[in-house]
């Protein structure tokens, strides 16, 4: 999924409910690099690096706060 509001993109399971549990899996995309946003995204591809730990000019033309995930989960399931 393309964000709408800079650059990046989303990829996400649209899958919420695991054995009954909601667990909201996605990653956004920028440049080469894809970023849990979550723990349960964290836990599924633990050597990927989360947003937190990017340099700051990653982040600068997404519009998205590196510490933050309410907005890419309201985006993306519209929580």
């Amino acid at each position: 999924m393309d964000y709408p509001r800079g650059d990046g993109v989303f990829v996400y399971s649209p899958e919420t409910r695991y054995s009954g549990t909601e667990r909201l899996i996605v990653w956004v995309v920028v440049g080469n690099v894809a970023y849990p946003i979550n723990g349960v995204t964290k836990g599924i591809t633990p050597d990927l690096p989360w947003p937190r730990d990017a340099l700051e000019s990653t982040w600068s033309n997404t519009n998205l706060n590196a510490y933050s995930v309410s907005d890419v989960l309201e985006i993306v399931f519209r929580q």
